[in-house]
């Protein structure tokens, strides 16, 4: 689609301003599709701050609070900040908004994606431990065979471990639903 395409292109200030015009024909909310290709496209332009913003208001003008409006098909978009967030050297926020999102929202469940998305951050900022529960997670949520991001991510992940700390892994302790 035409915003994912110039995303690619690095031309993120044309994506949003076709954001803008899809809110005219949309006034109460962005179709989720058009909202995550205009964040992809931004996460790839290395523009994670507007990528965030544009995903806390779910492409409405009026929510309560942030990640108000996001269903199931609002989880690329959530997927491309991790990622974009994970990319831009913020990987504390890109796991902040896993758990915000993925874990804790209501409507919104983390695929392989996903943790393929929060891994990388965690990668990004030298949390080898937080792999391996991500990983140990990811097996008892019973997702599916793991994609081989995710295995080179355990395995880059069980070596620092065993370099560094030896012993079990400690079980990630994932937030409750509110």
């Amino acid at each position: 689609n035409a915003a994912t395409a110039l995303g690619f292109r690095h031309l993120w200030e044309e994506t949003l301003l076709l954001l803008h015009a899809a809110q005219n024909v949309f006034p109460k909310a962005i179709p989720p599709v058009v909202l995550n290709s205009t964040i992809a496209s931004l996460g790839s332009a290395s523009r994670w701050q507007h990528a965030l913003k544009l995903l806390e208001t779910a492409g409405s003008v009026k929510r309560a609070k942030a990640f108000d409006g996001l269903t199931s098909q609002h989880r690329p978009g959530v997927n491309a900040v991790v990622l974009a967030c994970s990319r831009g050297s913020a990987w504390h926020i890109a796991i902040d908004l896993f758990f915000k999102t993925l874990v804790r929202g209501d409507f919104l469940r983390a695929d392989s994606a996903s943790f393929g998305a929060v891994m990388g951050a965690c990668k990004t900022g030298q949390q080898w431990e937080m792999i391996l529960n991500f990983f140990k997670t990811y097996h008892e949520l019973d997702l599916g065979k793991p994609n081989p991001i995710l295995e080179r991510y355990q395995g880059w992940a069980t070596r620092l471990h065993r370099q560094h700390a030896g012993g079990p892994v400690r079980p990630l302790a994932l937030p409750s639903s509110p």
